[in-house]
């Protein structure tokens, strides 16, 4: 029997995550007969993978169970998310503990002679010299190592470490408007300037890496959709969380707060917040908007998926990252620093104005970030094939230039 041991930071609850896990046992379910996955609440994340060759543990009242599926798995595989970072301290807890967690563990795995794989990860906020050199002990112990951004690949180029690594896509771009269960083609929309676009999603999360900027930046983005609102009264927004039953400081709580903002100058604006429950009804909730003002990662991808013009509220490393690889500086806003007033606005206007252009432009980044992706799992179930800890090392795809 094959056995997996697969971990990530599934069931907190945030439809980022749990797209990234259906996402990998998707891919991965012919790599293996059993698959091992940590889970902050099992229930809920065995009920929505509902698959008997997965079993679901606690991430942190099991610990007693990770070991004994690490002793009895052929392979550990961390996929997707951001697992190598330092945490922001403002928000409470130590600086290095999600750091010294997989740090531990990978420790033990190489211990126990188990092949480990960092699949399609981010890689950051690494700001001191210790968690740099923490990093570097976990990526030199694995057999493949590939990240989703060129700030998470920049960061281990000046780690100088001798491990193998290699830049890919996200996995999230391996899906399509198919897998969601919309129609393979998005219905045309009749977009030729900010006066005639008729829905506009909004995305938000609390989290930002300079928290003293935050209350200028809500403020700002209330500012400018207000000024939208004017130009375009018909227009109507829609806040889409990547959170679901969260009780405090989430991404509908924020997104209320803004939508207050707005109706507090403009008492007739339509602002709804959206509450998908499931994976299917958030993708339809994207594909009904003109266009999109995300924050999270994975609001911003699936919103390409799906076929959706962004723009891009640049909160930490990973989406400076997205804008910076995808080339949507024009669409990108460092919400971090005091940006100058009227920048949302004018991200918007330019993406309205060339509407068309800015929706084949998604198609074709889909198009190479699908093909990256894909072919990335391919090389990590190549790799997962032997099953032998003394097999020779997995051959990186071939990098164009």
């Amino acid at each position: 029997m094959k056995r997996i041991l697969f971990l990530g930071t599934h069931g907190q609850k945030n439809w980022g995550d749990e797209l990234l896990l259906h996402v990998f046992m998707h891919q991965l379910r012919s790599t293996a007969d059993k698959f091992y996955v940590n889970s902050y609440d099992p229930a809920l994340t065995a009920a929505y993978l509902n698959r008997p060759d997965i079993t679901v543990f606690h991430t942190k009242a099991d610990k007693l169970k990770l070991l004994g599926y690490l002793f009895a798995c052929d392979a550990l595989v961390f996929g997707g998310g951001n697992i190598l970072k330092e945490l922001y301290t403002a928000y409470g807890g130590s600086r290095y503990a999600t750091l010294g967690a997989v740090d531990s563990l990978t420790r033990a795995a190489k211990l126990l002679g188990k092949p480990i794989y960092l699949s399609n990860i981010g890689i950051g906020p690494v700001e001191t010299d210790e968690g740099r050199q923490i990093v570097q002990r976990i990526v030199e112990r694995a057999r493949l190592t590939t990240v989703r951004d060129s700030e998470s690949r920049r960061i281990l180029d000046s780690l100088q470490t001798s491990a193998p690594y290699q830049q890919t896509s996200d996995a999230v771009w391996s899906t399509s408007r198919g897998y969601f269960e919309l129609p393979a083609t998005r219905t045309p929309r009749a977009v030729r300037g900010i006066e005639s676009l008729r829905t506009i999603g909004v995305n938000l999360c609390r989290n930002i890496s300079n928290n003293q900027n935050w209350s200028y930046f809500v403020d700002q983005l209330a500012t400018d959709l207000l000024q939208l609102h004017r130009q375009n009264p018909t227009a109507r927004f829609v806040g889409i969380p990547m959170q679901f039953d969260v009780s405090d400081n989430n991404d509908s709580t924020t997104l209320e707060e803004l939508a207050w903002l707005v109706r507090a100058s403009a008492p007739g604006v339509d602002f709804s917040i959206s509450a998908p429950r499931n994976l299917h009804e958030l993708a339809a909730t994207i594909d009904s908007v003109d266009m999109l003002l995300a924050e999270r990662l994975h609001a911003l991808i699936l919103g390409m998926v799906i076929g959706v013009p962004v723009v891009a509220m640049e909160y930490d490393i990973k989406i400076t990252g997205l804008v910076k690889d995808l080339g949507l500086n024009e669409l990108g806003i460092d919400i971090n620093q005091h940006f100058k007033p009227g920048s949302f606005l004018r991200a918007i206007t330019a993406a309205a104005k060339k509407y068309h252009q800015h929706r084949a432009a998604v198609a074709s980044t889909y198009t190479v970030n699908h093909e990256q992706a894909t072919l990335s799992f391919a090389q990590l179930k190549e790799a997962l094939a032997p099953w032998n800890p003394a097999a020779v090392e997995p051959q990186f795809l071939e990098e164009e230039g």
